[in-house]
């Protein structure tokens, strides 16, 4: 069975944490370009949802997790987090007013701050999890693989559950025709999720267990996202994208 402490490491300790931190400003930076060059549904992963941003923190806490010290996890985690949502500001504020607008970062960073916040409290977690999927114990690994398609099953469920709350409290609000292709979208994101899920699980009687702590892990994501949708409707801040 895979062990916590059997891989020999490759690199030494601070060549590792630089990489694992350098995760974040490349995935920022390189968010909008996929956005544009990928197919539609691919971008959204990225942009209109954090799923595609959460599955890459994970991967890198899997591969840093046997290679750093256990309170450095946590530490690249926030960082790298941190450091994707300066570098996605940063480009789309480029791409829009030139690299002058840079010089003024309270007009294009400041008010961000709650997805700032968001990111320093949701990088150990995730690249924790990311530890945890190959940790020698079932219930870590639950915890890592549940989470890992969680994050997908989150990204799915909140455009149907948003579409249901506000056709519950404003009726009035005009809906499109269908949504027929907000479903479509949504069990494409799903589905993300449970492939990523059977493809990492590799031990024998993971996958089914996994595929059920998807669940719980989702609905528990799903909250926190909400929630933080909500202060930012709230505050005027829009929508990450």
């Amino acid at each position: 069975m895979w062990t916590a402490t059997s891989p020999t490491p490759r690199f030494t300790l601070p060549v590792v944490l630089f990489l694992a931190a350098l995760t974040g400003p490349a995935l920022g930076a390189l968010t909008i370009p996929l956005a544009v060059l990928s197919p539609g549904w691919v971008g959204h992963l990225f942009t209109d949802a954090a799923a595609g941003w959460c599955a890459v923190v994970i991967f890198s806490g899997m591969w840093a997790g046997t290679r750093l010290r256990p309170w450095q996890v946590p530490i690249s985690g926030a960082v790298a987090l941190l450091s994707a949502v300066v570098c996605y500001y940063a480009v789309g504020t480029v791409l829009t007013g030139g690299p002058g607008s840079l010089l003024a970062p309270a007009e294009w960073l400041l008010p961000a701050w709650l997805w700032l916040l968001a990111a320093c409290a949701a990088g150990p977690l995730l690249t924790t999890a990311g530890t945890w999927i190959r940790h020698e114990r079932r219930p870590r690994r639950m915890v890592g693989l549940g989470l890992l398609g969680g994050v997908f099953l989150s990204d799915a469920l909140l455009p149907v559950l948003n579409w249901a709350y506000f056709r519950i409290t404003a009726p009035e609000v005009p809906v499109p025709r269908s949504p027929v292709p907000m479903y479509v979208q949504s069990a494409f994101v799903a589905l993300v999720g449970v492939a990523l899920v059977l493809a990492v699980a590799r031990i024998r009687g993971d996958r089914v267990r996994a595929l059920a702590a998807m669940i719980p892990a989702g609905l528990l994501w799903y909250a926190g996202v909400w929630g933080a949708h909500r202060v930012m409707f709230l505050d005027g801040m829009g929508y990450l994208g």
